[in-house]
C-alpha cells in the first residue's frame, strides 16, 4: 500500500507537467520526472530553484528527460509472396 500512495504525488506532478509544457500526459515520463525532482532539491538547495514542475519543464532542462521522444512509425511488414517496394 505504501508504493500506491508514493505514486499518487507523481502522478498528479506529471499531469501538471504535461499541462506546464502543453503536451498530453503520455508524453510525460514519469520515470524521469522522478529522477528529475532530485536534481531539482540539488537546486532548490543552492539557492537556484523554487518550482519543482517549472524546473523540470524548462528549456535549460531539457537534458533531465522528462518529455518522452517522439518514435518513428513502423512500416506494416508486407508479407505477400511478392511485396511492393516502399513508398
Amino acid at each position: 500500500m505504501r508504493h500506491c500512495v508514493g505514486r499518487v504525488p507523481r502522478l498528479e506532478a506529471s499531469g501538471v507537467s504535461a499541462d506546464e509544457l502543453s503536451l498530453p500526459f503520455e508524453r510525460i515520463s514519469l520515470e524521469m520526472l522522478y529522477r528529475g525532482l532530485y536534481h531539482f532539491s540539488v537546486a532548490h538547495d543552492k539557492g537556484k530553484a523554487t518550482d519543482p514542475i517549472k524546473y523540470c519543464a524548462a528549456k535549460e532542462n531539457q537534458d533531465l528527460g522528462v518529455v518522452k521522444a517522439l518514435r518513428k512509425r513502423v512500416p506494416k511488414l508486407d508479407l505477400s509472396p511478392f511485396p511492393l517496394p516502399p513508398p
